[in-house]
């Protein structure tokens, strides 16, 4: 039994069938906990933003050869390489949602970034990254950019997302 399937009935359950709702989650949130440990451990994720948004500028860092923010809260961007300041946006979207990556105030008044890098997820994966420079997001008229703008308006990283493929997804999650 699912434990989203109980979630309505929820007040009707006793204490033990509780537990037992929370017991089927302890192993998937088990290897999440150990994901992110290894994660940590290997300085891909480096504070408790969404692992999504860690895990983009971490692509965004080796992609560009970059050096990343110091200060894990810069506010204006998170990689740095040769004569760039790249903000990085992850836009992770449940399936069937085709919003774009809202553009915010923060984004139009952004005071040291030189261009915006954006990871596009599909079916939890990066699938596309674009480069924007940052006049284009400041003079962006629109409230969302979607993929198709950033097709327009960025440039297309050289990025190969089938290394995220079935193939990688049946090796045992002990060896990794």
């Amino acid at each position: 039994m699912s434990a989203i399937s109980f979630l309505s009935k929820y007040p009707a359950k006793t204490y033990a069938e509780m537990q037992d709702i929370i017991r089927e989650s302890a192993v998937p949130w088990r290897y999440y906990v150990e994901s992110r440990k290894k994660l940590t451990g290997g300085k891909i994720i480096r504070t408790n933003k969404t692992p999504e948004a860690e895990f983009s500028e971490w692509i965004v860092f080796i992609l560009f050869n970059g050096i990343r923010a110091i200060n894990h809260s810069c506010k204006f961007y998170d990689v740095e390489c040769q004569d760039k300041k790249i903000q990085v946006k992850s836009v992770f979207k449940a399936l069937g949602n085709n919003n774009g990556y809202k553009v915010s105030p923060k984004d139009k008044n952004n005071l040291e970034a030189t261009h915006y890098a954006f990871v596009w997820f599909e079916h939890n994966f990066p699938k596309y990254i674009y480069l924007v420079e940052y006049s284009k997001i400041f003079s962006f008229t629109k409230s969302q950019i979607s993929l198709a703008d950033l097709s327009k308006m960025g440039e297309k990283i050289q990025f190969d997302p089938e290394v995220f493929s079935e193939e990688l997804n049946s090796i045992p999650y002990s060896s990794l």
